[in-house]
């Protein structure tokens, strides 16, 4: 893949919007509409290769349910393409970043409000990683906001699993805190606020398991509860492979 500067590439390819579906009250019907994304330090990715037999520029798109914040505004996150510009330092990363953005005028334009780097230091943060790539960020009780995010990407650094990593901020996503380990593996997590308003975070490959939050912060969470066996189980598969990969695992994703 290649990474340009947004301003390097063609015109039509300079702007960012994202597909949306609005919902016509008293219309009963959905329309479509392309919302104008505000996102300074766009780099647009180019795949020059692979199933497609040609190049292809990939898509922009949120990658989590969009959410009402507590100041009205319409929240929503994703990450950057493979490798982004730092606006921070101006300079190329190899990594996935998450974006966190938000609309004040019902989803038509959304404006860029967080940026979280992986800070890669062959330590705390191995250099075989992805990056921050699947995220989902929740609204707590205490005003405060957290965040968790993948890093793991088998296409790249042929690891199976990589950490999970949470991050925590307390001015509506300014400024974060440095991210931490939350668990050995996680991909594509999904927090949800349950009817006993309890929040809940899931996550998974391999295995699916899922963790409550025990205090209004996000900082304090029940052992994690297994609802998929890590296992492999691809002898289940109506086609098994003699040498299959997690990828293969019968229930995986």
């Amino acid at each position: 893949a290649f990474t340009y500067r947004a301003s390097r590439v063609p015109d039509e390819f300079r702007e960012a919007r994202w597909l949306v579906k609005r919902y016509v009250p008293g219309a009963d019907k959905v329309v479509s509409e392309r919302a104008t994304v505000n996102w300074p330090s766009l780099a647009r990715v180019v795949h020059a290769s692979g199933s497609f037999g040609h190049p292809v520029l990939k898509a922009l798109s949120p990658k989590c349910k969009a959410k009402m914040g507590p100041d009205g505004a319409l929240w929503v996150s994703t990450f950057s393409g493979e490798g982004h510009i730092n606006p921070v330092s101006d300079l190329y990363s190899p990594y996935y970043s998450a974006e966190i953005f938000r609309s004040e005028d019902g989803g038509r334009t959304f404006e860029h409000r967080s940026h979280l780097e992986y800070p890669a230091d062959g330590v705390t943060y191995p250099y075989a990683s992805g990056g921050f790539s699947d995220n989902d960020f929740a609204f707590m009780p205490d005003g405060s906001m957290i965040v968790f995010m993948r890093s793991n990407w088998y296409g790249t650094t042929g690891e199976e699993q990589s950490p999970m990593y949470f991050a925590r901020s307390t001015d509506q996503g300014r400024t974060w805190s440095k991210p931490v380990k939350f668990t050995e593996l996680g991909t594509c997590p999904q927090i949800a606020q349950l009817r006993n308003g309890a929040y809940a975070v899931m996550y998974g490959r391999p295995g699916l398991f899922v963790r409550v939050c025990e205090d209004d912060a996000g900082l304090k969470w029940s052992d994690p509860v297994e609802l998929l066996t890590a296992g492999d189980r691809s002898k289940l598969a109506n086609h098994p492979k003699a040498e299959p990969s997690f990828h293969d695992w019968d229930g995986e994703c």
